[in-house]
């Protein structure tokens, strides 16, 4: 009787575990894509890629570049600070190569293209805080939207995030205005395109 109630009481954990993972599913949207989608209506997509580079020494005017070997588009870039930026706020530009001349032209982003480091410093009562500008510091450019057309280019897109070919590149750049040698992670929130069906 012991061992029948101890299989009984397995079973019935493996069923509430099998029914709490089936809490998640997938959904085709209605623009073709597809999400993991809960029972809260919590969604996340697919085809989600977090590409990160380190652009190295913001006080320096320079430009990181990242491959994707497959069609998609920017949803939002992050960036996190390695040291401490001081005197000036930092700027970091994100954009997209040009696929007619590519390696001279870039394509501007429309929407928040931008990602502000501030050097705002603290201090007060013998201790010393960074506001902004301080290592481990977090900035978004919140979610990005539209290209525009450059003199190379014609019939850019005017809504949803860039998208960016196959093979195409992603250039992220600092003017070098802050004068501080620290280095920033970039994370970028890149979508896959589903249209093809092929995530080889």
């Amino acid at each position: 009787m012991k061992k029948l109630l101890n299989a009984v009481a397995v079973m019935l954990v493996m069923t509430l575990a099998a029914g709490a993972y089936a809490g998640w599913n997938i959904r085709q949207n209605a623009d073709g894509t597809t999400s993991w989608v809960n029972v809260d209506g919590d969604s996340y997509p697919v085809a989600r890629e977090y590409l990160t580079v380190n652009l190295e020494n913001l006080g320096t005017a320079s430009t990181a570049y990242i491959s994707v070997p497959f069609a998609g588009s920017i949803v939002q870039v992050d960036a996190i600070v390695n040291g401490v930026v001081t005197t000036t706020t930092e700027t970091l530009t994100v954009s997209i190569m040009s696929t007619t001349s590519p390696g001279a032209d870039f394509i501007k982003i429309s929407n928040n293209n931008t990602l502000s480091v501030a050097s705002a410093i603290v201090t007060g009562q013998a201790r010393i805080g960074y506001l902004l500008g301080g290592p481990g510091h977090f900035v978004s450019s919140g979610e990005m939207t539209g290209k525009s057309t450059d003199h190379s280019d014609a019939n850019e897109q005017l809504v949803g995030n860039p998208h960016v070919s196959s093979g195409g590149t992603i250039a992220i750049s600092t003017a070098g205005n802050s004068g501080a040698d620290v280095d920033a992670t970039i994370i970028i929130h890149y979508d896959r395109d589903q249209s093809g069906g092929s995530f080889r």
